[in-house]
């Protein structure tokens, strides 16, 4: 098969509280289909079953997932998210029919002006008086408020309460899991909450702070600042000025998120580039071999993310 970076027809969701697009998934009947080329119609999950070394490379084929490993999501926030909080996996395999937990990293493509979110508790806050802030209607108070920008990025193990809030659009890069425990809706009728599930799984002793400070590394037309390193995902961010060239050397897949700019990414897959344009979500395939991303006029801001 002659492999090259895979573009996915956005899976669209409306919410309460704005929209949500799932870019690359393969989750229960939510499964991406590749947008355009020769692929173009064949689904994630069909292309993963039938070249699981070319698309995800040996190292993540050999662990014999059941589901590829990531999801990445675009969500525009008009409206506040629930405030919620996402199991850990082993929480969640004994208690959601063996799904997965769901660590998350967001990064804020565009903010309004004072944009908020919250991440994590507020000091002094303990399971006894997030308990009685559920009875007595006053929940956001127990979370820490973080102002954000464009170009901030945060981090949101399992076990930490958060909420997305209005005025922010945001790239979630996750674990393959749709299990959210909501604790409050802010006066919203009609959704389920899951307030015990909830307090189960909040990480009490969690104080850190979820904002990831950027420590840039300069290179030849580009610059980058590693954001978050767990075992489910890796993911920098690259400012490209110039010219980038890279490789998948068949070990492993990567994905590039473009979060603002533009270029174009020259490979040697059927078509021989593609473009990127802000909001693009591609896949390049472990197999994809050697490639360039040549930057725009004004550069182009990439997450590159690839599973350790």
């Amino acid at each position: 098969m002659d492999l090259y970076p895979l573009k996915f027809t956005p899976i669209y969701k409306e919410k309460v509280w704005g929209g949500e697009s799932w870019e690359i998934a393969d989750h229960g009947a939510d499964v991406s289909l590749v947008a355009e080329g020769p692929l173009a119609g064949r689904s994630l999950r069909a292309l993963i079953v039938e070249h699981p070394e070319g698309i995800l490379g040996c190292a993540i084929a050999a662990r014999r997932l059941d589901r590829f490993p990531l999801l990445l999501k675009a969500l525009d926030a008009s409206g506040n998210l629930s405030v919620q909080v996402h199991p850990p996996d082993g929480y969640a395999a004994g208690h959601e029919k063996g799904e997965w937990g769901k660590t998350e990293l967001w990064y804020v493509a565009a903010a309004d002006e004072g944009a908020e979110m919250l991440c994590g508790l507020r000091d002094g806050v303990g399971r006894g008086e997030l308990v009685q802030a559920l009875a007595e209607d006053r929940v956001p108070g127990c979370l820490r408020r973080i102002g954000v920008k464009a170009g901030d990025a945060l981090l949101v193990p399992a076990g930490r309460i958060h909420a997305v809030c209005a005025g922010a659009r945001v790239i979630e890069i996750e674990e393959n899991s749709d299990v959210t425990y909501r604790l409050y809706d802010w006066g919203r009728d009609g959704r389920p909450m899951h307030r015990e599930k909830a307090i189960e799984v909040i990480d009490f002793e969690d104080r850190s702070d979820p904002r990831i400070e950027k420590r840039w590394e300069r290179g030849d037309g580009f610059r980058r600042a590693p954001l978050a390193r767990c075992r489910y995902f890796a993911t920098d961010l690259v400012e490209v000025e110039g010219r980038l060239r890279s490789a998948c050397e068949g070990d492993r897949f990567r994905v590039l998120s473009v979060a603002s700019g533009g270029g174009i990414l020259r490979h040697g897959g059927p078509g021989g580039e593609t473009g990127l344009r802000g909001g693009d979500h591609l896949l390049l395939p472990a197999g994809l071999g050697g490639y360039t991303i040549e930057a725009a006029r004004g550069g182009c801001a990439l997450l590159q993310t690839e599973v350790p």
